[in-house]
């Protein structure tokens, strides 16, 4: 059951399982890159002037809703959503399992990130004026980072059940 904490605790924070099981600069190194990658995608889809980018990409997160955001994709038929059903569970998944893909505490900053006017100094673009392959480009980091905290939970949930057995291979390797 600890290990399954110490996996979880990935979706606080990237990188924080390793740290918890001593190893400090692996999660330190994790934390740092998968915390990069996901900065430098929102910050490539900031929010449009008028609500939307990666924080509304489906009309709605965990802290907003963006009623008047329209997604190119999704047209409607006299006020009926066309989207299909696997478009309707990615947005589901989207919304409330992607922000433990990528860690709370980063998706939190992330959201405040993107709302300050320091991403307008760093951009050349106005906010209205980005182009859609910026945009695309900047959703495949942020969405990559998630994943790959995904593969670094799993990792520490590994390193945590087999604890024992690592550290009787390194002392076999070491007495060798």
């Amino acid at each position: 059951m600890k290990s399954l904490g110490i996996s979880l605790s990935g979706a606080l924070l990237p990188g924080l399982g390793h740290m918890l099981l001593g190893l400090r600069r692996r999660g330190a190194v994790l934390f740092v890159v998968l915390t990069a990658m996901f900065m430098f995608g929102v910050t490539l889809h900031p929010d449009a002037e008028r609500g939307g980018g990666f924080f509304a990409k489906y009309k709605k997160n965990i802290l907003h809703t963006y009623e008047d955001y329209q997604a190119p994709f999704q047209q409607t038929d006299r006020g009926r959503d066309l989207e299909g059903p696997i478009d309707t569970v990615w947005r589901l998944v989207f919304i409330y399992l992607y922000p433990f893909f990528v860690g709370i505490v980063n998706y939190l900053a992330g959201f405040f990130w993107q709302s300050s006017q320091y991403v307008d100094a760093l951009l050349p673009y106005r906010r209205g004026e980005i182009p859609v392959a910026v945009k695309d480009i900047g959703d495949c980091f942020a969405l990559l980072s998630g994943l790959l905290n995904l593969l670094v939970m799993l990792d520490a949930h590994d390193l945590a059940v087999n604890r024992e057995t690592l550290a009787k291979m390194q002392r076999g390797g070491q007495a060798a």
